[in-house]
C-alpha cells in the first residue's frame, strides 16, 4: 500500500492523496442516498451534533458485506472538521445491521495512514471471507461479535452439519504485516479498556452506543 505522502498531521492535501488510494484500492465514494441509508443504519447516530456532508467512501463485497470509511473531510468546503468536532470511522455493514466498527480515529498525527490501513485490511478480511472449518459443512461464516466486548471473530450456526457453533479467528489468514499493525493499536485498546473496566465504564464500542443525529446538508 502506498503510504508515504499519509503520514504526518493530517491536511487536505493529505485527504487529496488518501481520495487518491481509496480508489486505487478499490473503494468509491458515497452518493447522498447511500450516506443516508448508512446513517438510518446506525440509527442516525453520532459522536457529537456537526453539520456539513462528510465524504464517506464504500466497498461491496460479493458476500453481501459493505466496508464503509468516514473521513472528517467536507468536500464541498475543501476542508477537514475541526479538531474535536468528528472522529473517523470505519465499519462493516449487511443487512442493514451494523457488523464491525473500529474504534474511532482522532486526526492526530498519521490520521489517513491509519485510517487508509484499517479501510485496506477491513477489505481484505471481508473479501476473504472464511468458510466453516467443519468439512461437514463449509458454509460461508459471518462476523460475530462477542456480546458486550470488543471481540470479533468469524461464526458459522449451522446446526444442520454441527450442533455447537464453530469458530475461526477475526484475523484468520490475515498477511503477517497486517496483524503487526493491529496488534499496536490492540495493545493501546487493551489498556484503554483496563482503564475504562477500573472506572466502571462500559467496554462496548462507542459506535454501538452514540446518541446524537448528524445533520447532513442537501
Amino acid at each position: 500500500m502506498e503510504t508515504l505522502h499519509l503520514k504526518g498531521f493530517p491536511t487536505w492535501e493529505q485527504f487529496l492523496e488518501f481520495d487518491k488510494l481509496m480508489k486505487k484500492i478499490g473503494f468509491r465514494l458515497m452518493i447522498r442516498d447511500e450516506i443516508r441509508e448508512s446513517l438510518s443504519r446506525l440509527e442516525g447516530k453520532a459522536p457529537r451534533h456537526v453539520t456539513g456532508k462528510e465524504v464517506g467512501y464504500i466497498w461491496i463485497s460479493p458476500f453481501g458485506y459493505s466496508v464503509i470509511i468516514w473521513t472528517t473531510a467536507i468536500w464541498q468546503e475543501k476542508r477537514l472538521r475541526d479538531i474535536g468536532e468528528d472522529a473517523g470511522w470505519v465499519i462493516i455493514v449487511k443487512d442493514n445491521k451494523l457488523s464491525y466498527c473500529t474504534r474511532y480515529f482522532m486526526r492526530t498525527g498519521n490520521f489517513f495512514l491509519r485510517l487508509a490501513r484499517y479501510a485496506w485490511i477491513s477489505k481484505w478480511k471481508v473479501e476473504h471471507n472464511p468458510s466453516c472449518p467443519c468439512e461437514s459443512c463449509l458454509k460461508m461464516m459471518y462476523i460475530y461479535r462477542k456480546r458486550g466486548t470488543r471481540q470479533y471473530m468469524w461464526r458459522c450456526d449451522n446446526r444442520e452439519a454441527h450442533q455447537a457453533p464453530t469458530f475461526r479467528s477475526w484475523d484468520y489468514e490475515l498477511p503477517p504485516n497486517a496483524k503487526s499493525f493491529l496488534e499496536v493499536r490492540r495493545s493501546s485498546t487493551r489498556k484503554y479498556n483496563q482503564k475504562n473496566k477500573e472506572e466502571g465504564k462500559s467496554p462496548i464500542p462507542k459506535a454501538f452506543t452514540r446518541k446524537r443525529k448528524k445533520t447532513i446538508k442537501a
